[in-house]
C-alpha cells in the first residue's frame, strides 16, 4: 500500500520535471497525463492480489485536475 504511494509522488515528481518539454514538442500536459494513465493502468493489471490491484486501478483514475492540484502542492514544498 505504502508502495503504491511512493510510486505516485514519483509520477507527479517526473510530471513536474518534464511537463515543459511536452509543451515545447506540443503535447499537452494533460495528452501526457493521459498516456501516463494508460501506462499506469495496464501496471495495475499485472498485480496478481485482487485488492492492491483495485487499490492501484483507483489510483490511476484520479482525474487530470486533481493530479494538477496535487502536483502544484508537491512544487510548493521546500
Amino acid at each position: 500500500m505504502r508502495t503504491l504511494g511512493l510510486r505516485r509522488r514519483a509520477a507527479v515528481l517526473l510530471f513536474v520535471c518534464i511537463g515543459p518539454s511536452w509543451a515545447v514538442t506540443g503535447c499537452s500536459l494533460q495528452q501526457g497525463y493521459a498516456s501516463a494513465q494508460t501506462w499506469q493502468r495496464n501496471q495495475c493489471l499485472k498485480i496478481v492480489d485482487v485488492r492492491e490491484r483495485l487499490r492501484c486501478m483507483k489510483e490511476a483514475d484520479q482525474p487530470y485536475d486533481s493530479y494538477q492540484k496535487e502536483a502544484e502542492a508537491i512544487k510548493a514544498q521546500p
